[in-house]
């Protein structure tokens, strides 16, 4: 016996679904397919989503983004710094100077000299403009030299000989055996130095140690100079033309003691050989002993 099942529209006395026809269970059957088949799409993207390999990449594009957003911050927030003014000492060599005692005769070649080293405090080897008060030592801020303070250095003592010098020449390391004479300078002092009781403008003090030594390597004759010129106001630039007159100062002595006794040098290496220029005094300088 078969038994038959009333839709609900039949129950409540509508109108009953013809065989074939969708009618409302039709539609609810088509509605619930398509909801079914929505949940196991959104099932299938979210398993797909939490793998490891997605989670890694969302956690390395993340990771890039915060990284660009931290780095923008940083660059922004950087504070703008002033360049510093940039100075040089030594734009003037000395005046040439020729007493007539140490003129070159006629047919009569310079001496050579070979410039071995030159050097500088540790705290004055580089671009900082030194200054002390009492114990207490610091830069000029906002300010610097051009180059390092010994390179500035050498060429001045190049330009000092080049245009102060008249009795010899310095010569190239590679000339070692036309040298008369090997010349190493020292610089002990480079500073500008401020009255810590007077205060007002500092007074810029270089001191040379010069040493004359046979090419031979045995040291002969060794000199210290030095020279102290007062700022005329407390400005950078008041203070540099200060180390700039001071540094002038301490070369114009040390060519011209150079130029007075490198020819005692060379007669003590060729007695025989005859010479115009008259024994230069040696009050003024330490002979080492030997």
């Amino acid at each position: 016996m078969r038994r038959l099942h009333l839709c609900p529209c039949e129950a409540g006395g509508g109108d009953q679904a013809k065989p074939g026809e969708g009618g409302v269970a039709g539609a609810a059957s088509s509605s619930w397919t398509l909801q079914r088949r929505r949940r196991r799409l959104r099932h299938g993207a979210a398993r797909r989503s939490t793998s490891p390999a997605a989670q890694g990449r969302r956690w390395v594009s993340l990771a890039a983004l915060a990284a660009s957003i931290g780095l923008s911050g940083c660059v922004s927030l950087l504070p703008k710094q002033t360049p510093a003014q940039l100075y040089q000492f030594g734009q003037t060599p000395p005046p040439a100077s020729s007493p007539p005692s140490l003129v070159v005769g006629r047919g009569q070649a310079a001496l050579g000299v070979i410039l071995s080293q030159v050097t500088l405090p540790r705290a004055a080897l580089g671009d900082g403009i030194l200054t002390a008060r009492g114990d207490e030592a610091a830069y000029i801020a906002g300010a610097r030299w051009l180059t390092p303070a010994v390179l500035m250095f050498q060429e001045d003592v190049q330009n000092a000989f080049a245009t102060r010098a008249t009795t010899v020449r310095l010569i190239d390391r590679g000339q070692l055996g036309a040298a008369t004479a090997l010349l190493r300078l020292d610089v002990t002092e480079f500073d500008a130095r401020y009255d810590p009781t007077a205060g007002g403008a500092p007074t810029v003090v270089v001191s040379l140690r010069a040493t004359l030594t046979r090419a031979d390597g045995r040291q002969l004759l060794q000199q210290v100079f030095t020279e102290r010129r007062p700022a005329a106001q407390d400005r950078v630039s008041a203070i540099v033309q200060a180390y700039d007159a001071a540094v002038q100062g301490v070369m114009a002595q040390a060519v011209d003691w150079t130029q007075a006794h490198t020819p005692v040098i060379a007669a003590e290496l060729d007695p025989a050989a005859p010479t115009a220029l008259p024994p230069p005094p040696v009050r003024a300088s330490r002979r080492l002993p030997q």
